[in-house]
């Protein structure tokens, strides 16, 4: 049998990228709005700023999380870098608007957590039991239902970045 311990599962890492115009503010209120929407606990991690010669470069972490049961946990953490980003002013419709030019990456990294509580940690029996219950009786519930939505959710989160950022959204 497998410890209980190895209780985190880990969705593959998703990128947006973006190269153009673009609202820094209207970005970070969206993923905040996003975080909010979806009941999370939201928390800011780095937020860096460096001027260049070529502009300006912005490290922003945010990681949140949120208790779907008394058993699992989702983990949400996004790394967002810009480069030689700078102001400028454009005339979009006839107004002019004043935005943000550069590149943009950002990385969405969630994780599954199993027994987040620490349940079935302690002793021998109860160690077996949090096991069986992992590979046996919820076994396929984690996989095909809670991964499929952490998945859902990574996928929305990065329909709401696209669009923030105004690109187009299938």
């Amino acid at each position: 049998m497998s410890s209980v311990k190895e209780s985190k599962i880990t969705i593959p890492e998703f990128l947006v990228k973006h190269r153009g115009f673009f609202d820094q503010q209207a970005l970070f209120q969206a993923i905040q709005g996003w975080f909010a929407a979806e009941e999370m606990d939201f928390s800011l991690g780095d937020y860096k700023i460096k001027s260049t010669d070529t502009g300006t470069e912005i490290l922003y972490t945010a990681k949140a999380d949120r208790k779907m049961t008394d058993y699992i946990k989702f983990y949400i953490e996004i790394r967002m870098r810009i480069f030689n980003m700078r102001d400028v002013e454009i005339v979009q419709d006839g107004n002019k608007k004043k935005l943000q030019e550069g590149q943009i990456v950002v990385e969405i990294n969630s994780t599954l957590e199993t027994d987040w509580q620490g349940r079935f940690e302690k002793g021998t029996w109860t160690q077996k039991m949090g096991t069986l219950i992992k590979e046996k009786i919820l076994k396929y519930k984690i996989s095909d239902y809670y991964e499929d939505m952490l998945i859902d959710k990574d996928q929305s989160l990065i329909r709401t970045i696209k669009t923030a950022l105004g690109q187009e959204v299938i």
